[in-house]
């Protein structure tokens, strides 16, 4: 009799830790093999629910949700289940009351958190409805693909910038902060919301990353609007002037460049690296292309281009030119880079920018070259500048 009350024992032990595992994938063949178990009918409840949504309190989600809480009463998302199928019926109040138990409960079910965001929305609580975004990513990060989106969405609206804010800026700085940033950078959001999100963080003395920066002026050039891209980079680019170039000594050192800083290029054909105060290029046999750009809006006039090179020794068809174009490709003049002699390479030449030009490129190219070891070199100054400046 030991034996058979230990093999029965041991069966259910083993049947309850299927079910267990299976709750997640399966909750229906979870419920089948561990009927007593509230955390899986309250499993099987919610997929019901999710399944076909119906306000009946007889139906068979609501039953299995009811069930669940009599099995065991922290069982969150029965009471969850509960709540939204009050929602549907149109009973607020109950399902308030349903939800605000499941928050005493527990703040990691992510259903109880979007109804909570959903109702606050519907109070126009932004504050609330900003706590329980925070709580929903804190407790659930892959809601992140669900929330994040929707968040970006609201940013024309001042004061959910506001809130965001000062949700970011907490002694407890959620983790889901940076991820964020970096999403509106990337993908996010309507661009001119964007940027003057950004724009408000610096204000608020936040760091800004570069990501960000070029996210902002990025986003607003593809969208054609080049002036306000400007107006945000002047912003929070202290000193930077439309009548001239920037960095001209390579010196900013910016993890993620914008358009309106030198953006190497490196597409398996070339190699460019910025660092130390120069930019140094080098190109295989036979084979051209872009190196170097920068986006301009220089006001029309004329400019004087000036830098120095070194390192480099090609044929006069070979050697490296810089061009100033429009942004429809127009091109405005170009400057060769010379061959080096020991004390480098100096390199000069005028351009004119003409009324219906109101944004260009200011580019370094290189040409192919016969020589064995391609073409190579190195530019450590670069600055196109109005002759007032």
């Amino acid at each position: 009799m030991l034996a058979v009350i230990a093999a029965l024992l041991g069966y259910c032990s083993v049947t309850h830790s299927i079910a267990d595992v299976l709750v997640i994938t399966d909750p229906t063949r979870a419920h089948l093999l561990d009927m007593g178990d509230g955390q899986i009918t309250a499993a099987l409840a919610q997929k019901l629910f999710a399944e076909r949504p119906s306000p009946d309190q007889n139906a068979r989600s609501a039953r299995l949700a009811q069930a669940a809480l009599r099995q065991d009463a922290t069982a969150v998302s029965a009471i969850a289940t509960l709540g939204l199928q009050a929602g549907l019926r149109g009973d607020t109040a109950q399902a308030r009351r349903l939800f605000s138990y499941a928050q005493h409960l527990s703040r990691r079910d992510i259903s109880t958190q979007l109804w909570a965001i959903e109702d606050a929305v519907a109070r126009d609580d932004i504050p609330a409805a900003l706590h329980h975004y925070d709580i929903a990513l804190r407790t659930t990060p892959v809601s992140s693909d669900l929330l994040f989106p929707i968040l970006a969405g609201g940013f024309e609206q001042p004061a959910i910038r506001t809130n965001v804010i000062l949700t970011l800026r907490q002694e407890s700085a959620p983790q889901w902060g940076p991820d964020f940033i970096s999403y509106l950078a990337d993908t996010g959001g309507e661009p001119h919301a964007t940027a003057q999100f950004f724009e408000e963080m610096r204000q608020a003395r936040m760091p800004l990353p570069d990501r960000a920066v070029a996210g902002a002026v990025n986003n607003l050039s593809k969208a054609d609007a080049f002036e306000d891209a400007w107006h945000f980079y002047e912003q929070v680019r202290r000193g930077a002037d439309r009548k001239t170039s920037r960095d001209p000594h390579f010196a900013a050192r910016l993890a993620t460049p914008s358009l309106f800083d030198w953006v190497p290029v490196n597409d398996g054909k070339v190699a460019t690296s910025l660092e130390n105060g120069a930019f140094d290029f080098s190109v295989p046999t036979a084979t051209g292309g872009l190196l170097l750009q920068q986006m301009q809006v220089l006001p029309p006039g004329s400019y004087r281009f000036e830098g120095h090179g070194s390192g480099i020794m090609q044929s006069k068809d070979s050697l490296p030119y810089w061009v100033l174009s429009c942004r429809n490709g127009h091109e405005l003049g170009r400057v060769i880079v010379g061959n080096s002699t020991a004390a480098g390479s100096a390199f000069g030449g005028e351009f004119n920018v003409p009324h219906d030009c109101p944004v260009q490129n200011l580019s370094l190219f290189a040409r192919p070259s016969d020589a064995v070891s391609g073409v190579s070199g190195q530019i450590d100054q670069a600055q196109l500048r109005s002759p007032q400046k």
